[in-house]
């Protein structure tokens, strides 16, 4: 299903955005796994009223006759910013190789659980339902610890960063949703996509973010050990490739 992403866009209010025709020359004859929002979109808090860009992931595949001849496989390839809809609505791309995504969900990055789990869809290829059942369906990991914290942790910087530029209220809430997710997968299993600032009745602070934190911390010093499917990951990329190299092979897609 090489090159069948040409139909694909997204809507926003009476706005159009075709998404394609701002991919790099590269992805052209590359397979399209998924194209998913993240940022604020994926806690639904997107739109102009709201003042804020959408940040789309989208997931590619190198061809498996590349890796094999040993040439160069791009893990990412450059952002694409500053994109607007016909609504006016502003719109960034980035873009990851499979076999680096996978990686990355194999250590528990929990930028790739968002780009894999969003809510908000924008296409998916059959395929890749597989590894979105895998991973929705993962018991509570520890392995998501380290790079939530660490998100949290870039997040809070910003904040502090810019509380003489702006107000750091949107990067205190940014990392309020984030440790607020790390913990509630811990607590329960879940991966909720909630808006967990919401909650918070009289505004977040940095004590009330500290206080998650060392929730996180003392949970996952007492729940056993439980690391991310790496195996069935694995498999799912082991095939996907597999799946790459017979349709070269072929001349027909083994893609559903």
């Amino acid at each position: 299903m090489t090159g069948s992403f040409i139909k694909c866009g997204i809507t926003y209010g009476k706005g159009w955005l075709d998404i394609q025709q701002f991919f790099p020359d590269y992805l052209k004859d590359k397979e399209i796994f998924q194209v998913t929002e993240v940022g604020s979109g994926m806690w639904n808090m997107t739109g102009p009223v709201m003042g804020s860009d959408r940040d789309l992931v989208v997931i590619y595949q190198d061809s498996t006759k590349d890796i094999l001849k040993g040439r160069r496989i791009r893990d990412n390839l450059p952002c694409q910013h500053g994109i607007f809809g016909s609504d006016g609505q502003e719109y960034d791309l980035s873009f990851m190789e499979i076999g680096h995504f996978c990686g990355l969900l194999k250590k528990g990055n929990i930028n790739a659980i968002w780009a894999l789990l969003s809510p908000v869809v924008v296409w998916r290829q059959g395929d890749i339902g597989y590894l979105y059942k895998l991973i929705y369906n993962t018991s509570a990991t520890t392995d998501i610890i380290p790079s939530g914290v660490g998100m949290m942790l870039s997040q809070l910087k910003d904040a502090e960063f810019r509380k003489d530029m702006r107000s750091p209220q949107k990067s205190l809430n940014t990392a309020y949703r984030t440790i607020s997710f790390v913990l509630n997968h811990l607590l329960y299993g879940k991966w909720d996509f909630s808006r967990y600032d919401d909650l918070v009745t009289d505004g977040v602070n940095e004590d009330l973010i500290k206080f998650k934190v060392n929730a996180v911390m003392e949970w996952g010093k007492k729940m056993p050990r439980v690391s991310m499917p790496a195996e069935e990951i694995e498999h799912f990329l082991f095939r996907m490739r597999y799946l790459n190299l017979m349709e070269y092979l072929n001349g027909k897609s083994y893609y559903f």
